[in-house]
């Protein structure tokens, strides 16, 4: 992929660096913003804690340099001393971060990228928290005076009459972005944080839905929040008042004004059915068909199911398998074959109970072994389970951490669905979530009561340019046999059967920037791939 870039605009008191990528032979326009507190004259918004403690309830995070955040975790009657650890959370907002100015982003634009960036304190002498910690988008407005009680729960347990912003009272949106140690790059050490270290969390579908809005006034900030409940050991991090200013928060955001095409595929939503889903799990002993099972994700029920990593004492591996079939097309909810992918997520809703939660890292892989909701685990390499080793999968395309409880994780594969639409992935056998870590992840599968919470592809369509001539289906600049080819090997990806084929033949020795050399007529291309193979078989025997 070839990146034309050019730095140093900078106006209005940020900073912005705009790019043209070239993506499938279309050049996309792309812009990156940076908003940081006291950087080229940005001022952010307000930043607070609220806290159940009421003596740390309020903390402007303009006025010191750091604080500490917590989960909540009750007291155990039965043990000593009384050790309630109260919910904390962090407010925080970055304001005029849209607008017309050169460096804000444009109302309308389509997000492909927003980091938020915190740096964990770096002195003591207690390892700072992994987490899992989650962000969320604020639904209301917070000042300096707001306080933890501002917050009123829905929860109707009178001895916690708040939850703070929590997305189940209707003050804040899903997590969709999280934070589980310094993994800027590579992942976080095991068990916690180190001090000092930067993490990051991908929050574009918050800031996407910010841009969304006609009006322009509904961006009231992020929470950072543990849960609830969540993990109980405290995370503490630099603030806006930090006299330090690299060490402060921070906002990236990658965004274009090309036209682009979303297109959404979830069971059950808009009439779409056609995905697979299954949790398998293997026990020990491959060859024992007791430890081997398979669940059936559309059947297994409402309650969220776990996945694992191995555990020391029955060595299970639990992975949950997802394929999404009629994705590329010409019909009227499939992405165009015909335009390049921009950018693809699988998107999956973390179960709201205290224990679904998982730092992470989880990843995902590209399945190369053939599947369905009956295969046993036995049915797989030698190692139990599904193990890149034996070729089950191939390398992660994406990782994500801090999956606090009832978060959407966003995990990409753009180019794993690019290929599946080219044509260069073979045979699409789907994707395999896999947990790295002993500490089990659940999530909603396709038999969850609330379709909105089941697996979900999201496809974003490069609309900015015809990617090539009609029945290019390889997009090489010319329409000759090869397009024949990918067309045969996945016809509904190529404008259907005999949609694809009639564009291929209709166009057969075009080009757009204009080909050389005669081509033959596809007729006469035809029959001569026919003799050849014949011609084969006859060597052959």
């Amino acid at each position: 992929m070839r990146r034309m870039i050019r730095v140093g605009i900078r106006h209005f008191g940020y900073a912005s660096v705009a790019l043209c990528v070239l993506v499938g032979g279309s050049a996309v326009a792309q812009t990156t913003v940076t908003f940081q507190h006291g950087v080229d004259g940005y001022v952010s918004g307000d930043e607070i804690r609220i806290s159940m403690t009421a003596s740390r309830d309020g903390t402007n995070g303009q006025a010191v340099g750091n604080y500490l955040i917590d989960g909540w975790e009750t007291d155990d009657p039965d043990t000593e001393p009384i050790e309630n650890s109260p919910d904390e959370q962090e407010l925080v907002q970055f304001n005029s971060i849209f607008g017309s100015n050169p460096g804000q982003i444009p109302l309308g634009a389509t997000i492909l990228n927003a980091q938020l960036t915190y740096k964990t304190f770096d002195t003591g002498t207690t390892p700072p928290s992994g987490g899992p910690w989650g962000v969320a988008a604020l639904l209301q407005p917070f000042t300096t005076a707001t306080r933890y009680a501002d917050f009123p729960s829905s929860n109707g347990n009178p001895l916690l009459p708040s939850r703070g912003a929590w997305f189940q009272d209707g003050y804040a949106t899903r997590s969709t972005g999280g934070f589980a140690g310094p993994h800027s790059p590579g992942p976080p050490p095991t068990g916690t944080n180190t001090l000092g270290g930067v993490v990051n969390a991908d929050v574009f579908p918050l800031v996407q839905m910010w841009s969304d809005d006609p009006e322009g006034d509904n961006n009231h900030g992020f929470v950072v929040q543990a849960g609830w409940t969540g993990a109980t050991n405290g995370w503490g991090f630099f603030t806006n008042g930090t006299a330090t200013v690299a060490n402060r928060p921070k906002l990236s955001v990658t965004y274009t004004e090309s036209p682009v095409g979303i297109t959404s595929f979830q069971r059950d939503v808009d009439g779409y059915t056609g995905d697979t889903v299954a949790r398998l799990s293997s026990g020990s002993d491959i060859n024992d068909p007791v430890d081997d099972v398979t669940t059936d994700g559309t059947t297994a029920g409402n309650s969220a199911l776990y996945i694992d990593g191995n555990d020391a004492g029955t060595d299970a591996r639990l992975r949950t398998l997802v394929k999404f079939d009629n994705v590329f097309g010409s019909g009227e909810n499939q992405a165009p074959a015909d335009k390049s992918v921009l950018k693809a997520w699988v998107v999956m809703t973390t179960g709201t109970n205290a224990d679904n939660r998982v730092p992470g890292p989880v990843s995902i892989h590209p399945m190369l072994r053939e599947w369905d909701v009956n295969t046993l685990y036995s049915n797989v390499g030698p190692t139990p389970g599904i193990t890149e080793a034996d070729g089950d999968i191939g390398p992660a395309l994406d990782s994500n951490y801090g999956m606090i409880n009832g978060s959407q994780s966003w995990f990409d594969v753009t180019s794993y669905f690019e290929d599946v639409r080219t044509g260069d992935v073979v045979e699409d056998l789907g994707l395999a979530f896999i947990a790295n870590t002993n500490d089990g992840w659940a999530t909603h599968l396709n038999g969850a009561t609330d379709p909105l919470t089941r697996p979900r592809l999201v496809i974003y369509s490069d609309l900015s340019a015809d990617v090539g001539q009609e029945g290019d289906h390889n997009e090489d600049g010319v329409v000759d046999a090869a397009d024949y080819v990918a067309w045969r090997k996945t016809p509904g990806s190529f404008g259907g059967d005999p949609g694809g084929y009639n564009a291929f033949r209709g166009n057969f020795g075009e080009s757009g920037a204009g080909a050389g050399g005669a081509v033959p007529e596809p007729a006469t291309w035809l029959l001569g791939l026919v003799a050849c193979a014949a011609i084969a078989t006859i060597r052959k025997r």
